[in-house]
C-alpha cells in the first residue's frame, strides 16, 4: 500500500480522473483494468475495513463510506454497484487468493434487532448447473 501519506480520502480523489478514463473499458469488459486495479491497490482502497493489526486500513465507518461515495461518483454509471454493497456484498472477493472466513466487528449496536445475512459462496458455486458459464477473473 503506497499512500504517500495521503488520506483515504484524498488517495482516492487523486484516482477519479484514472477512473472517468476507465469508464467504458469497465463497462465493456466488467472488469477493472489492470493498471486501475494496480492504482486502487497500492492506495490501499481494498484494505480500508480491514483491521490495522492484520495491514489494513481500518477506517472509521463515516471515512469509509465517503471514500466508497466519491469513488462512485467518479462513474456515475457504477454508482449503484457500490451503493448496492451497503445491502448485499462479497467480502474479499477481489483478492487472490480470496478471503477464507468474513468478520463483523461492531462499534456500536442499534437498540433494536437488525438483521446481518451471511450466505456460502463456495456451496453456491458448489450448486451451480453444470452448463452455467465458467467464472470470469480479475485482473
Amino acid at each position: 500500500m503506497d499512500t504517500d501519506g495521503r488520506s483515504p480520502l484524498d488517495a482516492a480523489l487523486k484516482l477519479v480522473p484514472q477512473i472517468r478514463a476507465a469508464a467504458d473499458e469497465i463497462d465493456a469488459r466488467r472488469e477493472l483494468p489492470r493498471p486501475l486495479f494496480e492504482a486502487m491497490a497500492d492506495a490501499g482502497l481494498f484494505h480500508m475495513a480491514v483491521p490495522r493489526v492484520i495491514g489494513g486500513g481500518e477506517l472509521d465507518l463515516p471515512t469509509y463510506v465517503q471514500v466508497i461515495e466519491e469513488v462512485g461518483k467518479a462513474d456515475d454509471r457504477r454508482r449503484h454497484y457500490t451503493l448496492g454493497n451497503r445491502l448485499w456484498h462479497t467480502d474479499a472477493s477481489f483478492v487472490d487468493p480470496p478471503g477464507r472466513y468474513s468478520m463483523l466487528h461492531a462499534r456500536v449496536v442499534p437498540p433494536v434487532p437488525a438483521d446481518t445475512e451471511f450466505a456460502d459462496m463456495r456451496a453456491a458455486y458448489d450448486a451451480l448447473p453444470a452448463a452455467a458459464p465458467a467464472p470470469t477473473t480479475s485482473p
